[in-house]
């Protein structure tokens, strides 16, 4: 048994289930065990409600599962842990934490229905993002530096990972930011539960120093301020770097091939090749009988593939937006 899977199942076992209500808009109801669901954010394995009141009628934030099969329930645990194991060691050093206050996790049903496990956190007020776009950069300029210098000493001093930090995984409140989403992270020997997971981080290695700094300065040149020298050596960096240091599933581009231009790095053979997932189309070609004359009939399939290519034949593909996290041991 997986060592996540042997945490959680004590949890599961004696977790209370809460009963709160649901409602598109406050209908006058007393704000206790309340969420309001016209205003959530999306994400792909769960959705996150701002506007929330919990048993005692604090405003918190929520995170709810999509789906409630174990192995979301599970990977929501090692999140809810690892953010909590943060929070606390900020604290245990005299620290104003520099991440949202985890709350709470147990099961909650909703309007009668079905058990599902939810993250309760403190509030904040907006993300990074949303404040550059209503309120612009003037106040947050700074921030920059701050965060970049803070994830390099959460590597350095405690072994602590991110791996997913961009502007809008970066929440403000009074004035401040804090890091959040941490379903990423690594942090000392705590890794995220990857069964069935096809992410960036497959084999979970042990990302270099320069890797949360390098994921958070994409995304703060794309959106903040322009840095066209920074981007494009990074872009050449990971254009000429050495496959051993990509990631399973990496988007690739292909040369040489007939049917495809585009496929994704799997693994390096024992004879140096690299075997490469592509998806090709084919002709398939059928015959059928009408009346005495035989037809033949086609049509375009497409189907997955497996082939091996020469090293210099396979390069990263630039064009994918998020290439950056699939080289997270690249310096």
């Amino acid at each position: 048994m997986d060592v996540w899977e042997e945490k959680y199942a004590p949890f599961y076992r004696e977790a209370k289930t809460y009963n709160w209500l649901l409602r598109k808009v406050n209908d006058g109801r007393e704000e206790k065990n309340l969420i309001l669901y016209h205003d959530r954010k999306n994400g792909s394995y769960s959705r996150v409600y701002p506007t929330t009141f919990d048993e005692d009628g604090n405003k918190v934030a929520i995170k709810v599962l999509n789906r409630s099969d174990r192995i979301d329930q599970i990977s929501l645990f090692v999140e809810y842990t690892v953010h909590k194991a943060l929070y606390d060691k900020y604290i245990e050093n005299g620290m104003e934490p520099k991440c949202v206050k985890p709350l709470w996790l147990r099961f909650i049903k909703f309007n009668g229905g079905h058990r599902v496990l939810c993250f309760g956190m403190e509030l904040f007020d907006e993300t990074l993002y949303e404040h550059l776009v209503d309120n612009g950069k003037e106040k947050i300029i700074s921030f920059r530096d701050e965060i970049a210098n803070e994830l390099k000493r959460l590597n350095v001093e405690w072994n602590f990972y991110h791996r997913d930090l961009h502007m809008s995984n970066v929440g403000m409140k009074d004035g401040k930011w804090l890091l959040f989403d941490f379903g990423m992270s690594i942090f000392d020997t705590m890794v995220p539960y990857n069964k069935h997971n096809t992410a960036f981080y497959l084999n979970n290695n042990i990302p270099c120093l320069s890797h949360d700094q390098r994921i958070f300065l994409f995304s703060w040149y794309t959106h903040m301020e322009s840095n066209e020298a920074y981007m494009k050596e990074q872009y050449t960096k990971i254009g000429t770097s050495d496959p051993l240091v990509w990631e399973q599933n990496m988007p690739v581009v292909l040369k040489n091939h007939p049917s495809t231009e585009n496929g994704y790095f799997l693994y390096i053979e024992e004879d140096g090749k690299l075997l490469i997932e592509m998806k090709v189309k084919m002709n398939t070609i059928k015959r059928r009988k009408i009346s005495s004359t035989h037809i033949s009939t086609g049509k375009i399939e497409e189907t997955t593939i497996h082939c091996s290519f020469k090293k210099e034949d396979v390069l990263p593909n630039l064009l994918y937006e998020f290439i950056h996290y699939y080289v997270p041991t690249l310096d």
